[in-house]
């Protein structure tokens, strides 16, 4: 008889089950929840396992159905130190700025449409690895402290200081993070972020609006260096009013990543298709959704035409095409998430630092 999953260790069969329920992101919620029930119905032992995922994500709202504020109580919340991931929305209703720091073992933070949260106590939570600060207000006497976070999104964020203190964030306070994405500020002041923590990152996101603004996040990202630009992935929307294709050459954007959702219409890809490699003749990467990939997916005619025509421009130009990303990624409270993009930069990173050793050693031994 060949062995079954049940023959696993409960270490590997809580593998395979996380396997199962895919990746967590707020538009996956639902669906991540209905498999967590499903599994918990096969037996006792992948139920025992599935039924501890239904709590390791919350998803709340600090207000009522109908509009009436209500003060989120954590105490009230069950097995609340088993939650891993917690995606708060205030309905830009001030605080609470204290109701999430009870849960001491959330890994992933997302704060949605809040007023006067404080930054510094965001501090507080030791096993932070992920926040997304999306849509809201927060202000801050001292630069954030998280020694463990890795990945940072700031999308149409205002964040209030003092008048000396520049940065909410740094290098120092956030020494392990590594992707950091900046949407365009709410108030159109400089981001919060030091100099050194960009510099620190492998990879920067951000969202190219160039018409659409007076001042863009293409603008307001302080990069210029070549070898700081080509860490740099830049959103796009395929969608009517808000496309991102500039009307004039951007010529310094290297990556562009291409957002869109089941509504978009095939003549907004056709207009994409058109202008995309006029408007960024620097392109080297064009990030595109795995649902208009035209070799793993049946569309309609004009769409399959707009896609095999940019395509095809992109091999002319020796633009890399990949396709990776779900259709309505770009919602707020998404992790901007680029895996093929963060290893390519990260490789890039551990090559140039290999090369720059090497040459030191090198260097010290001609002198000997």
């Amino acid at each position: 008889m060949p062995p079954s999953l049940l023959s696993l260790p409960d270490e590997l069969l809580d593998l395979v089950v996380d396997q199962a329920l895919g990746e967590y992101a707020p538009r996956l919620y639902k669906a991540r929840q209905d498999t967590c029930r499903a599994l918990s119905l096969v037996n006792k032992r992948v139920g025992a396992i599935a039924s501890a995922k239904l709590v390791e994500v919350v998803h709340t709202f600090a207000f009522s159905r109908f509009g009436v504020p209500v003060r989120f109580k954590p105490e009230e919340a069950p097995r609340r130190k088993r939650v891993r991931t917690l995606w708060l929305h205030g309905g830009g209703r001030p605080g609470p700025t204290d109701g999430f720091l009870s849960y001491a073992a959330i890994r992933d933070l997302r704060l949605i449409d809040f007023q006067d949260v404080r930054l510094e106590n965001l501090g507080l939570l030791p096993e932070l690895r992920t926040l997304v600060l999306a849509q809201g207000h927060f202000s801050s006497k001292k630069p954030l402290v998280a020694p463990k976070l890795e990945r940072l999104v700031l999308y149409h964020f205002s964040h209030s200081r003092r008048p000396h203190q520049n940065e909410g964030f740094t290098a120092a306070g956030c020494p392990s993070l590594r992707p950091l994405y900046l949407d365009v500020s709410h108030d159109g002041r400089p981001w919060s972020c030091s100099q050194d923590l960009l510099d620190q990152v492998d990879t920067l996101g951000s969202y190219h609006l160039d018409e659409l603004r007076v001042r863009s996040s293409y603008s307001a990202l302080d990069v210029s260096d070549t070898a700081a630009l080509d860490k740099v992935l830049f959103d796009v929307c395929c969608a009517g009013s808000v496309n991102g294709v500039p009307g004039e050459p951007t010529p310094r954007v290297r990556h562009l990543c291409v957002h869109a959702d089941s509504s978009t219409p095939p003549s907004d890809w056709a207009r994409l298709a058109d202008g995309v490699l006029g408007s960024f003749p620097s392109l080297e990467t064009l990030y595109l959704p795995l649902a208009v990939d035209v070799s793993r997916v049946l569309l309609e005619r004009s769409l399959l035409d707009a896609m095999r025509k940019l395509v095809a421009d992109c091999e002319r130009a020796r633009v890399v095409v990949v396709y990776e990303h779900a259709l309505g990624a770009l919602r707020p409270g998404e992790d901007r998430a680029a895996p093929h993009f963060e290893a390519r930069c990260r490789r890039i990173k551990a090559e140039r630092s290999a090369a720059a050793a090497q040459s030191t050693t090198t260097g010290a031994a001609a002198r000997r």
